[in-house]
């Protein structure tokens, strides 16, 4: 029997990985994800951990871990309160896998955050944006259900490349669903600083007009890319941002 390859693993797996993503506080056992994923616990777990290099449970609490790590951090909610959102049932249990993690209690964490805050320079004007660029102003945007093709990208940020956006705007104008307006979207997944930059993962995003019926993936290359296009929700704690009013910004 062959071995199927890390990226079509991925390919594979990715029903499962959206999942997580997005219900973290949720139960995420091995049974529920490989029917996720619509395949067999065994078959489930040798891909995915062939795809990630972690078992299901390991990805599954570090995702949760990170998450709570980084709500310590922006929000003045109770432990308990983040222990709960991230799928724990207790504090103990959750303070535990907590300095297992990070070797300090979200206590100490939360106010090690806090005095790095306050030793900070205060933050430069969004007028003052490098490569004499400007910043535009933040703004928070509720997202509807859509239709997506996505490429996933797993390393740090700054190695996202302008080919993954120009890769789904080409396939977007071969297949005639661009759409107007067309939407492409960059989403940040995790926290430097907090996940490790081997495991940071973000996805472009082109978002298919309404009603189009047409299924089709991108080709999966030899750096762990995958796509897939498929009905589903941004998760918590998630940052969108658009990329281009245009697929022709990408020719």
């Amino acid at each position: 029997m062959r071995q199927a390859k890390p990226t079509q693993s991925l390919s594979r797996i990715l029903p499962a990985l959206i999942h997580v993503q997005a219900h973290l506080d949720q139960d995420l056992s091995l049974d529920l994800l490989a029917d996720e994923a619509g395949l067999s616990k065994f078959h489930f777990h040798q891909l995915f951990r062939r795809a990630t290099g972690e078992t299901p449970k390991s990805y599954v609490d570090r995702l949760r871990l990170e998450w709570a790590a980084l709500q310590l951090r922006i929000r003045r909610a109770r432990v308990l309160d983040i222990a709960l959102e991230s799928g724990y049932r207790n504090h103990e249990t959750f303070s535990r896998a907590f300095r297992g993690r990070f070797a300090m209690s979200p206590r100490e964490f939360r106010q090690q955050w806090a005095r790095r805050v306050r030793g900070l320079p205060q933050a430069p004007s969004t007028t003052n944006a490098p490569h004499g660029g400007e910043l535009s102003a933040t703004r928070i945007v509720q997202l509807a259900r859509m239709i997506v093709a996505f490429v996933r990208h797993v390393g740090p940020y700054e190695q996202v490349s302008e080919r993954q956006f120009r890769r789904l705007a080409n396939w977007a104008r071969r297949r005639g669903v661009a759409g107007e307006p067309p939407l492409l979207l960059g989403i940040a997944y995790d926290a430097p600083g907090i996940t490790p930059p081997d495991k940071i993962a973000s996805t472009a995003v082109f978002r298919s007009p309404r009603g189009s019926r047409r299924k089709a993936t991108l080709p999966a290359n030899a750096s762990r890319v995958a796509t897939m296009q498929r009905r589903t929700t941004l998760a918590r704690g998630t940052c969108a941002t658009p990329m281009a009013r245009s697929c022709s910004d990408f020719n």
